[in-house]
């Protein structure tokens, strides 16, 4: 599933979005709120790393002859020879959900993401005006300008 993280200053990501638009909605949210707004806030597809699961049933297979083999000679040159293509495919499956699994469970999982295909959002000139504490716009007298001069 593609998801989307959301970023003021294009450095710290925050976030685990099901759209750009809600990311980009989090992030306008959480814009308004800073002392000093940011003039664009930052959304970018999060791409998780591939933890390399899957695959390793071919391998495991060949330890598993060896190892019989060492353990009980000639007799077991057959053991787990005739493995067919479905049934190397049922084992890859199975053991990348017990890896997986095991990773979650054992706290070792990645805590990093990439993130590519950022866009920006540009937020409207008022959002990025200081509100003062009851939600209203905060309105400053400049001065008046001497026009006679």
């Amino acid at each position: 599933m593609t998801t989307y993280s959301y970023s003021l200053d294009r450095q710290v990501w925050t976030g685990r979005f099901s759209s750009r638009k809600e990311a980009a909605d989090a992030a306008i949210a959480r814009a308004v709120k800073e002392s000093t707004p940011p003039e664009t806030v930052y959304v970018g597809q999060r791409i998780e790393p591939d933890l390399r699961a899957y695959g390793h049933a071919r391998a495991i297979i060949e330890t598993m002859r060896r190892r019989v083999r060492e353990d009980n000679g000639d007799v077991a040159d057959g053991f787990l020879r005739g493995v067919n293509e479905a049934q190397i495919a049922a084992l890859d499956c199975a053991l990348e959900s017990t890896i997986v699994d095991w990773l979650g469970q054992s706290g070792l999982q990645p805590t990093w993401v990439r993130i590519e295909a950022v866009g920006e959002y540009p937020l409207p000139a008022v959002t990025r005006s200081r509100f003062n504490g009851n939600g209203t716009l905060e309105v400053s007298d400049l001065g008046v300008e001497d026009s006679a001069n």
